[in-house]
């Protein structure tokens, strides 16, 4: 792994205090003044409406470095995300970054991808393609950014889905995503 990712900034923190020096992608919500501890270590949060993009171009700011950041598209997960009407704002709050901020990363989540049967399986690939199609105006204001949607479940799925980054967790644990054999997908127990 190059990179890792997290849910909390307490996480965060307990890695570098560790001794990690990876980039450390923070993938769940932050609220009030997590924003600056999240930069003191030099983690990359995510954001997904123009008032958190501010927020970690502030706590930059204040600890005049720059705090890398990723932007997170709602493409039918239904939670947590820009939704497509949004995603302009969002870019825009983005685009002007200043001193406190760089565009790291932009991703999605799928909702999905672990179903490769039934009413919803086909619903991860409608996502991809929804995510597909607001990449080339994301890769123009922001060219050095990493683009990733995979879990684990998407990493096995579909290779369409990794982009330049997967984000896999239980199949770091040689546990299969989709509630099968581990070894279908050759994978070994941790």
């Amino acid at each position: 792994a190059t990179a890792l990712a997290v849910a909390a900034v307490s996480e965060a923190e307990a890695l570098r205090a560790a001794g990690l020096g990876a980039p450390i992608l923070i993938m769940g919500p932050l609220a009030g003044d997590e924003w600056h501890p999240a930069a003191a270590v030099g983690a990359e949060p995510t954001a997904w409406t123009p008032e958190a993009v501010a927020a970690v171009a502030a706590a930059g700011d204040r600890r005049r470095g720059r705090v890398a950041v990723h932007l997170k598209l709602d493409t039918g997960m239904g939670r947590l995300g820009a939704r497509p009407e949004d995603v302009a704002a969002l870019v825009e709050a983005a685009a002007p970054a200043g001193p406190g901020l760089r565009v790291a990363g932009v991703r999605t989540p799928f909702a999905t991808a672990d179903e490769t049967e039934g009413e919803n399986a086909g619903f991860m690939a409608e996502q991809l393609v929804r995510f597909r199609g607001r990449l080339p105006a994301l890769r123009r204001r922001f060219p050095d950014a990493v683009v990733h949607a995979a879990n684990s479940a998407a990493t096995l799925r579909d290779p369409a889905a990794a982009f330049d980054m997967v984000r896999c967790g239980i199949a770091l644990y040689g546990c299969s995503p989709f509630m099968g054999d581990p070894d279908a997908d050759g994978l070994r127990p941790a």
